[in-house]
């Protein structure tokens, strides 16, 4: 598991000194955006915005950002 790092903020987003695992692709990235402590690379972010409800990737998008909350209770998903 990526480690979470010292943050910098560039132009309104945040650039990791380190890569952090993004919690919708589960990659390690440098630069992205934290939602309450988790992080969304920005490749995920511009998806996640440009995706329309009807698309299959919507409900994929809404589960994982579903474990920001999860992950804020002390839960996992599916528990």
């Amino acid at each position: 598991m990526v480690e979470k790092t010292m943050k910098r903020w560039v132009d309104g987003l945040i650039e990791k000194s380190s890569p952090v695992c993004c919690i919708v692709c589960e990659q390690p990235r440098h630069e992205g955006i934290s939602i309450l402590d988790e992080f969304i690379c920005d490749d995920c972010e511009r998806s996640i915005v440009r995706t329309p409800v009807e698309d299959k990737k919507y409900s994929f998008f809404v589960t994982q950002l579903s474990r920001i909350w999860l992950n804020l209770q002390g839960s996992t998903p599916g528990t």
